[in-house]
């Protein structure tokens, strides 16, 4: 998991594909888009999902690129729910 941590964000949001299965995911990805100018309709953000999901690559890449002259897209990386935690160090009592 320290290798993942250390990836750059990009390689994340380009590389890596979607999974149907959440539990099967490393990294959990969430995408805040602040529109520029003028609103982005709903039209537009349905096209992104569903050339992400033709494409088989993430929401985040395909917004990024789609949205670059109408909007600032920023991702979360975050480990998925289905990575295990580090366990905290517990202190060695003597006996």
């Amino acid at each position: 998991m320290q290798q993942a941590v250390e990836l750059d964000p990009e390689v994340v949001i380009d590389d890596t594909e979607p999974t149907e299965r959440y539990e099967d995911a490393t990294f959990d990805l969430s995408t805040i888009i602040i529109s520029d100018a003028k609103p982005i309709s709903g039209e537009m953000l349905l096209e992104v999902i569903n050339e992400a999901k033709k494409t088989n690559r993430t929401f985040a890449s395909v917004a990024k690129e789609r949205l670059i002259d109408k909007a600032s897209v920023k991702t979360i990386i975050s480990p998925s729910e289905s990575i295990p935690d580090i366990a905290s160090r517990t202190e060695n009592k003597s006996r």
